[in-house]
């Protein structure tokens, strides 16, 4: 198996075939299948990048939002001493 994936890519990187012209339906369907396991990991990524990045947006929301509040508070609490 890896002998022919070898043969592929040398043959494929200098055009000699064409990879959806070979007629060898193992070889299509090995290639299907690990496209559509790439395509799978690729939205999984994306699915966990997106995930994370609004988490992140949310985590600087409430910081900010608890900064305010402690500068509020700090505000009030040194009229009051004055």
């Amino acid at each position: 198996m890896v002998c022919l994936i070898i043969v592929w890519f040398i043959a494929f990187k200098f055009k000699v075939i064409d990879i959806f012209q070979l007629k060898i339906p193992l070889f299509q369907s090995l290639i299907i299948f690990h496209a559509c396991i790439i395509i799978r990991v690729a939205i999984d990524l994306l699915k966990t990048a997106t995930l994370a990045l609004v988490l992140v947006g949310l985590f600087i929301i409430a910081l900010s939002s608890v900064d305010s509040a402690l500068s509020y508070m700090l505000a009030l609490f040194l009229r009051r001493t004055a």
